[in-house]
């Protein structure tokens, strides 16, 4: 088994501790009033390993505050803490610096954002590669399983079971259903499925029979309503008649068709003068909608062209205040620079100043008081005159560099106010071609608007319709037109007599219908054989559902027999806490849950104290799972007694609010 142990944690400027190292024992205990800082120890650590707190937040205030409550910049922030893994030390180390840039162009200094530097014994190391040793050391979910003992019971239940699962072997479902003897009918099922597979075969079979259970009545129904009781001769008699008068109307129909030869031609030529009617007036009223078209598509065009102008000259408006606002510019520049020129011209060099005589004081020893020897008072003299000539050369290089930069800058200014100068020209040149487009745009504007109104004027003088009052031809086929429907009024085309003999023949062929059937159906024996079946059928439907049921209820024992044995198997894993891992259905069924408990107490009704001693029984269990242990934190400790903490295998760090004011550790 892993065992990994806290031996110190050292912090510097980590929230409230500005600097503070604690020592670590197999049982620390840490006391202080609230808000004294025991939370930010284990928050430090929690820091150090996964860059979050001990609620799992990422975004927290980890910068120390002055009194003032403000953040205090432009100090590191450190935690280092000294692990032991399997009895090898290991040394982790983070530090937080903040970041400033100088502003561009500006003394000001801004802050962007943070850098995060890390070691790993006295080694540094990236990001990437630091988080890789914490994940390989252990991984983040389950080191908040073992060391906090309220994190595993705020897990969501499917997340809780699972890993209760993980605790005991896999249970065979073979062993089970072979060791009982109800269950020996799923023993070849089960050894070719799951059982939930086998409970989707069976639901499916179960719901497919109780379909058909459903809808034989309903078919054994239908048929029965079928069965007639009818005299058949009767109806033989009563058919042969309606075909005797079905053969007489349709003689009679017949004869009737020549009433109609004449009065289908005059028809037929009111149809034809109709369409060549028509053809002249599609032609009329197609030439009339080109021509509207035509004037729409000039209307169009100068409608465009006049917005168009008109956004030209609000273009033109814009680029001429943009221009101007440029040349303004540009003008203020070069008054700026022939100033600058001038300045610069007037500048001149101070005036030389001979360096001061020599002291006569200083050929004077000052241990004696007397007169230096002549040869000392000759190398002052020597020296003195050295110094007075670099004096005047250090002056004449001086005052040359100064005239070279002086006429350097001249330049420069002459050059940036003649480019200035050449600008503004530029400009000013683009603005005379900016005015001309502009009034271009605007005598445009003017000329499309003229064009869109006489084109509205012309659309609005074209007729609806075409006029085809001086058509000789389209006049001439309407007087025909006239005549032939003057003559077809008086016609006799026999259209009434052919109806009413068409809803006779056709009220005979349908009573004839009617009659045959009933004749056809008066034969029952099928029916009834086929109620017969269904019937059959009705009831092996009901022992297929039977069986179904049967077999579901049997799996249904089998899985909750299954169940207790798992849970029995994994209650066995604690000492204090129990695990209620399935729910009893109305209907019989097991329902899947996952809820602890302590002396049949849901845990959520448990104090804070038995809370926690729940959370260490399972922390006990998860190490064993998982063959690691790590620093065991239990916050609130003050609602544990000494006698009543488990024992553990690992480490444990008691945090207790008590009266201290300061901060109390003992290992």
């Amino acid at each position: 088994m892993k065992k990994i142990k806290l031996g110190k944690l050292v912090m510097q400027n980590f929230k409230g501790c500005i600097d503070r190292t604690v020592e670590f024992s197999d049982r620390t205990m840490i006391y202080g009033a609230n808000a004294a800082g025991k939370t930010t120890i284990l928050d430090a650590f929690m820091w150090l390993l996964f860059n979050k707190d001990s609620t799992g937040a990422t975004n927290f205030q980890i910068r120390p505050l002055d009194a003032d409550g403000r953040q205090i910049d432009n100090v590191e922030i450190m935690v280092e803490g000294t692990l032991t893994v399997d009895g090898k030390e290991v040394v982790l180390k983070k530090v937080q610096k903040q970041i400033w840039r100088k502003r561009r162009g500006t003394d000001v200094t801004e802050l962007q954002g943070n850098e995060n530097l890390f070691e790993i014994s006295g080694y540094p190391k990236s990001e990437k590669d630091y988080k890789e040793y914490i994940s390989d050391l252990l991984e983040e979910k389950m080191f908040k399983l073992i060391t906090s003992p309220q994190v595993f019971t705020t897990l969501p239940w499917k997340e809780q079971r699972e890993v209760l699962m993980c605790l005991v072997d896999d249970v065979s479902d073979i062993a089970i259903a072979e060791s009982d003897s109800r269950f020996a009918e799923l023993v070849p099922e089960l050894k070719q499925a799951s059982p939930d597979d086998i409970r989707k075969k069976y639901t499916k079979a179960l719901n497919a029979w109780k379909k058909k259970q459903v809808e034989i009545p309903a078919r054994i129904d239908e048929v029965s309503k079928q069965l007639v009781d009818i005299d058949v001769a009767e109806r033989e008699l009563h058919a042969n008649y309606l075909r005797e008068q079905i053969t007489d109307a349709e003689r009679q129909y017949e004869d009737a068709d020549s009433a109609v030869k004449e009065f289908n031609g005059v028809n037929d030529r009111i149809l034809e003068v109709k369409g060549e009617m028509r053809m002249i007036y599609d032609v009329a009223d197609r030439q009339l909608q080109e021509q509207a078209t035509e004037i729409r598509n000039r209307k169009d065009s100068a409608h465009e062209g006049f917005h168009e102008s008109r956004q030209q000259i609000r273009m033109c408006e814009l680029d001429i205040e943009r221009i101007q606002a440029v040349i303004e510019r540009e003008e203020a520049e070069k008054k700026h620079l022939q100033d600058e020129w001038r300045a610069e011209k007037v500048k001149e060099f101070p005036a030389y100043e001979e360096l001061p005589a020599l002291d006569e004081n200083s050929l004077i020893c000052p241990t004696c008081g007397q007169a230096l020897p002549e040869n000392l008072r000759k190398e002052k003299f020597s020296d003195y005159e050295e110094r007075k000539k670099k004096h005047l050369a250090d002056y004449e290089s001086a005052k040359a560099a100064f005239e070279v930069s002086r006429k350097e800058r001249l330049a420069q200014i002459t050059e940036k106010g003649n480019a200035t100068v050449a600008d503004i020209k530029k400009y000013q040149k683009e603005m005379e071609q900016l005015k001309a487009d502009l009034e271009k745009a605007k005598a445009n504007s003017i000329r499309f608007n003229k064009m869109e109104s006489g084109a509205i004027s012309e659309l609005d003088k074209l007729p609806l319709k075409p006029d085809l009052s001086d058509n000789q031809e389209y006049e001439a086929l309407q007087l025909e037109l006239s005549r032939l429907e003057e003559s077809i009024k008086s016609m006799n085309t026999g259209a009434d007599y052919r109806s009413q003999l068409r809803i006779r023949l056709s009220g005979l062929r349908e009573e004839l219908s009617v009659v045959e059937k009933e004749i056809a159906s008066a034969d029952n024996t099928a029916l009834e054989e086929r109620i017969t079946e269904l019937q059959t059928e009705q009831r092996e439907v009901g022992q297929k559902v039977a069986d179904q049921e049967r077999m579901i209820c049997m799996l249904e024992s089998f899985v909750r027999a299954k169940m207790d044995k798992v849970s029995e198997m994994i209650n066995a894993k604690f000492n204090t806490v129990s695990w209620k891992l399935f729910d009893m259905q109305i209907n019989g069924g097991m329902k899947e849950t996952c809820e602890c408990t302590v002396n049949g107490v849901p845990y959520s009704s448990l104090n804070n104290g038995h809370q926690i001693i729940a959370g260490l029984d399972i922390i006990v269990s998860l190490t064993s799972l998982y063959g690691v242990t790590a620093p065991v934190f239990i916050d609130n400790a003050e609602a544990l007694n000494d006698f009543n903490i488990p024992d553990m295998d690992g480490q444990m760090v008691l945090l207790k609010v008590s009266d201290d004011a300061e901060l109390k550790v003992r290992a």
